[in-house]
């Protein structure tokens, strides 16, 4: 599996659920070795819940997207692949003095 740092510049981010009953572990590996995909983090690693442990953001290559995602959502082991809505964030700057 590729490294887990977040954060990748210039990469496309995609949210995915593994099905239920599918083999995790080899399920992330097969993402990791997908065309494209440069980096495969499970959202909750530590997570002893099925559901949210089969949550994961692939990082991938902006040219490769469109086919990433057809593919995923083809995989008999990915019950979906969306991507994810860019977020920014926002701070408000508070005034002690008015």
């Amino acid at each position: 599996m590729k490294k887990t740092t977040t954060g990748k510049k210039g990469c496309v981010r995609v949210n995915v659920k593994l099905a239920m009953g599918a083999d995790q572990t080899a399920s992330r590996k097969t993402l990791s070795a997908m065309p494209g995909v440069l980096n495969v983090i499970q959202t909750f690693p530590d997570e002893t819940d099925q559901e949210l442990a089969s949550l994961c953001l692939l990082e991938v290559e902006p040219s490769q997207i469109k086919s990433s995602l057809r593919e995923l959502r083809a995989m008999p082991g990915v019950e979906y692949a969306e991507e994810a809505a860019p977020r920014k964030l926002i701070r408000s700057v508070v005034d002690n003095n008015a």
